[in-house]
């Protein structure tokens, strides 16, 4: 069941207003699947109708995973994650609409009704013949999955997700100013990212700037910029393991970077240690435009131009309120950040067109900058670098 925030008491599912659509993205290291959940469309759920319809979601997910052979190894993360984005995704409507409830409760609410099975693969078998049963494991596995890259124990799965919950939130307010367009669009395609802040000894080292790379460098040529843990890119599925070291040449403005997931962070380890603080990445108006749905083409047609035109001109509105807020939300502005894990990129003025990206965002530097430095990821895991000036 659902509790109050404010007082304890228990509310009815059927005091939640439902979304009339789900999109949910499952990335693993194996594939990335996108699947929109458009049957909550009734403006009220009862208890059956929330667990009949998380129970369907799951279903068709778990058989798109099967269809496309996903790895057994990686499976139990990517599944774990399903079952926490499609909670997530039912419960965040509400919050931005004003209502606070317990967010474990709101997972184990729908979860607490189901009865157990034995494993994954039992529960693989039975897809095809009916609804999973199981639940709790996975739950129990997002717990873990969710604070690994924090080295957090599980019980603090609750801070997170209600940290998560509020960031959406404070994008919300942020936009609430825009065209309902806008504000849709850059909520939809936010993206999870990671801060990393230089810290104290005592917090958990997810990378270090400076001093010896985690990973050696191949020769003495080359100067560590920075050395991060990868744990955080299998949660949005960039295939790598271990550490990922940087590298710039003394000799050239060349940048490398090298993964070797036998490596491990030593308290020895030289540089500026840092730690990771989750954030959402709001997209930039570059973004919204090549990547947003019908609406925004059609809202851009209106003013007789296409998706890729906006590098190519110039509108008041956009610079002055969506952009200028955007701004504030990014770390190239700011210094919240001495490094950004995942999230989106940013059109640089030697870049290409914005569409055109070499892979998966891995890292952007911005200490010590200029030049920040990208890494990108192929799906090969064959990883790309740059080193952007303006």
């Amino acid at each position: 069941m659902f509790l109050s925030r404010e007082s304890g008491s228990l509310l009815s599912p059927k005091s939640i207003v439902a979304t009339t659509e789900i999109a949910i993205v499952i990335r693993s290291r194996h594939c990335s699947i996108q699947i929109v959940f458009a049957q909550m469309q009734k403006p009220r759920l009862t208890d059956d109708d929330m667990i009949r319809d998380v129970h369907g979601f799951v279903v068709a997910s778990l058989k798109r995973l099967h269809d496309q052979q996903l790895a057994v190894e990686n499976f139990d993360l990517a599944f774990s994650w399903y079952c926490f984005g499609a909670i997530l995704k039912i419960s965040e409507r509400n919050i931005l609409e004003g209502e606070h409830y317990r967010y474990d409760a709101v997972l184990r609410g729908v979860l607490e009704k189901t009865e157990l099975i034995d494993d994954l693969d039992s529960m693989v078998k039975k897809v095809r013949t009916g609804p999973p049963k199981d639940f709790t494991k996975f739950l129990n596995t997002a717990f873990r999955a969710f604070g690994a890259y924090q080295q957090r124990p599980a019980e603090e799965f609750e801070l997170g997700l209600r940290d998560e919950l509020q960031a959406r939130q404070e994008v919300a307010v942020k936009l609430e100013e825009f065209d309902q367009i806008l504000q849709d669009e850059a909520l939809r395609l936010s993206k999870p990212c990671m801060f990393l802040q230089q810290s104290d000894v005592s917090d958990a080292t997810c990378g270090i700037w400076g001093g010896n790379g985690v990973v050696p460098a191949p020769s003495r040529l080359w100067r560590h910029v920075c050395s991060v843990n990868c744990d955080w890119f299998g949660t949005v599925g960039i295939p790598l393991r271990g550490w990922l070291s940087v590298y710039v040449s003394d000799k050239s403005s060349a940048v490398r970077a090298f993964c070797d997931e036998h490596r491990t962070f030593t308290p020895t380890q030289s540089g500026i240690r840092l730690t990771g603080v989750p954030r959402l990445s709001m997209p930039p108006m570059q973004a919204i435009c090549h990547f947003g749905g019908s609406n925004v083409d059609e809202w851009l047609r209106k003013r007789g131009l296409g998706r890729r035109d906006y590098d190519a001109f110039d509108l008041p509105e956009l610079d002055e309120n969506y952009t200028k807020n955007w701004q504030k939300t990014c770390p190239l502005y700011g210094d919240e950040a001495d490094i950004v894990l995942g999230g989106w990129h940013l059109q640089w003025p030697d870049g290409k067109r914005y569409d055109k990206r070499p892979g998966t965002l891995c890292l952007t530097t911005f200490r010590d900058a200029e030049p920040w430095i990208e890494v990108w990821c192929e799906s090969s895991g064959k990883l790309k670098c740059f080193a952007r000036v303006t």
